[in-house]
């Protein structure tokens, strides 16, 4: 076997070096835009949570992890290729409740302005997305997305937004010099007229562009 060897870590001495006095924390704007992610090994910190990115695979070592599980992985579509980032997470919300984060939570993204959810089921272990998470609770576990071999510039995104609390969106680079701008057309869309009324709803293939979505 000529690949990489995938080393098994240690859980706790990951806390333990989490829990250093020298580890970056993120300043409260950090990373709100994707022209300015978190930097690689930056400790978010947002009410109910703590977040970072330990590590990043994509391609062959993404698919040799992926394949460490012993669960089979189909073919993958041509001109696809797995990313997976491994992230701490810590509940630090301050009642006895459960916790969970979802995919729409937490996801991948990079230049083509998609949002690569994860699409693998259990695997890679551990998996932690809706899993329950009490108070003081942390893990270090997987994310994956179904990308294309060409993205670039990619970026883990939290966006929560629980009962009426504000929103909360983060970006954390994946890579160095990781940095995304919208181009006008995505900065200021330009509402269309089609599917505005219910006699002439957009057809199959028409693009409809609101003053915040596009469909």
């Amino acid at each position: 076997n000529d690949g990489p060897v995938v080393e098994e870590e240690n859980p706790i001495s990951i806390l333990e070096n989490l829990m250093d006095d020298e580890m970056p924390n993120a300043p409260d704007e950090a990373g709100t835009t994707r022209r300015a992610p978190l930097p690689v090994g930056t400790l978010l910190s947002v009410p109910g949570w703590e977040l970072m990115v330990i590590d990043f695979l994509r391609g062959d070592d993404a698919l040799r992890v992926i394949r460490s599980s012993g669960q089979q992985v189909e073919e993958l579509p041509a001109g696809k290729e797995f990313a997976l980032a491994k992230l701490f997470v810590r509940c630090t919300a301050l009642d006895s409740d459960a916790h969970d984060i979802g995919l729409t939570e937490l996801f991948i993204t990079g230049n083509s302005h998609i949002a690569y959810g994860d699409t693998l089921d259990g695997i890679p272990q551990p998996e932690f997305l809706y899993e329950d998470m009490y108070s003081a609770e942390a893990v270090e576990g997987w994310i994956d997305a179904l990308i294309p071999v060409n993205e670039q510039d990619l970026m883990v995104v939290l966006d929560l937004q629980e009962n009426n609390a504000d929103r909360i969106t983060r970006f954390f680079a994946l890579e160095e010099g990781v940095s995304v701008s919208l181009s006008e057309n995505f900065s200021e869309p330009k509402p269309n007229k089609i599917g505005a009324s219910i006699n002439a709803p957009a057809k199959v293939g028409e693009q409809l562009i609101t003053s915040e979505w596009e469909i």
